[in-house]
């Protein structure tokens, strides 16, 4: 357990318990059996937890994150989905939370509930997995924000197949709806293959309007096919190991038919030893007015080790305005904007420890 207090200048007088707000709370772990764990927490205190870092991202699109509260983080794979009907970033200070994650048999389920203090909102999720062999599952998963007198909620029911060649089948279809809306939905496809050639082809189709609001959906009103390939190609010739080609493809339409962004990235990049990597590409992207472009090189030595020193070129036109970056860092982990994939947004963040450039 443990006890907070807070101290807000609402008040002209200069008694302070008029102004002082107490509060205690508590944390609870406890295994129900061997594979069943109950989780809760009341009146949470996360004024200790580190925000994340976050660089600048040149992009109309938001952002994700991670989320660094304990209470999400424990367990919290379950909840992971190809739609993404939870983003626990959504969720604002809680009035308390509890979630039961367990296994029985070929099924794993977790469900999940948290109040928020500012709406006074339930937020349930519910989440089932069932193993159907081969690396193969398939999952049901439902997501609601009960407040007074409303509510949005969202089922999907999703599927991963194992195919020869080490290639994977996912798919996803869900459905939103709130009161005196019509209803919306969203459907994914994807064939991928890990490990070297990476592969990626994706079909996405979210209809307007859809909107789990405790989810993370980047863009509605969109069908999109998109490819995402990396090849590792070994050398061995020297001090260069490996070279890498990388490309990112995508083109969206409305459901109108009408194309409303473009998302094209080529990379390569080079493995010079255990201390060595560096790479340069170009992206071009597009959407509303804009044609925006960037082309930029990074290295990075010493990665293996903390104290690595970050170096990052870039320049390009963004919005119609042109600018050039030349950031150092040291003693971080650098992003890997050399391999962000289809989740190509992020693929001109100038840098991520948040200190100014000249």
């Amino acid at each position: 357990g443990y006890f907070s207090g807070k101290a807000e200048d609402f008040s002209t007088t200069e008694d302070l318990s008029a102004r002082f707000t107490a509060a205690v709370g508590g944390d609870v772990a406890y295994k129900l059996t061997t594979s069943t764990s109950f989780i809760g927490t009341v009146n949470p205190d996360f004024s200790h937890i580190e925000s994340e870092v976050q660089g600048i991202v040149l992009s109309d699109l938001e952002q994700r994150l991670t989320d660094r509260r304990p209470f999400f983080q424990e367990d919290g794979r379950i909840f992971r989905a190809p739609i993404a009907l939870f983003y626990s970033r959504r969720i604002g200070e809680m009035a308390y939370g509890a979630k039961l994650i367990g296994k029985t048999g070929r099924a794993t389920y977790g469900l999940m509930n948290v109040k928020e203090k500012n709406d006074e909102s339930h937020n349930v999720l519910l989440r089932g997995l069932w193993d159907a062999g081969n690396a193969s599952s398939f999952g049901l998963f439902f997501a609601s924000k009960e407040i007074s007198g409303t509510y949005n909620r969202s089922v999907a029911f999703d599927g991963s197949i194992r195919l020869p060649k080490a290639l994977n089948f996912v798919t996803s279809y869900a459905g939103n709806w709130e009161p005196h809306k019509e209803n919306t939905r969203a459907f994914i496809a994807e064939v991928n293959r890990k490990g070297n050639p990476i592969l990626s082809l994706a079909y996405r189709d979210f209809s307007g309007g859809f909107n789990p609001v405790n989810g993370y959906v980047r863009l509605t009103d969109v069908r999109q096919p998109s490819f995402w390939g990396v090849y590792r190609w070994p050398v061995e010739k020297g001090f260069l190991r490996t070279i890498k080609f990388e490309s990112v493809q995508s083109l969206t339409w409305n459901q109108d038919g009408e194309k409303t962004r473009g998302n094209h990235f080529q990379l390569i990049g080079f493995d010079l030893g255990e201390k060595i990597e560096t790479g340069v590409f170009y992206r071009n992207w597009s959407y509303d007015v804009y044609s925006n472009w960037v082309i930029a090189a990074q290295t990075t030595y010493n990665r293996q080790k903390p104290d690595r020193i970050f170096v990052v070129y870039q320049h390009g036109e963004f919005e119609g305005a042109t600018a050039t970056f030349v950031t150092t860092a040291m003693n971080l982990i650098p992003f890997r904007f050399l391999s962000l994939g289809i989740e190509g947004e992020n693929l001109w963040q100038t840098f991520p420890d948040g200190e100014k450039t000249r």
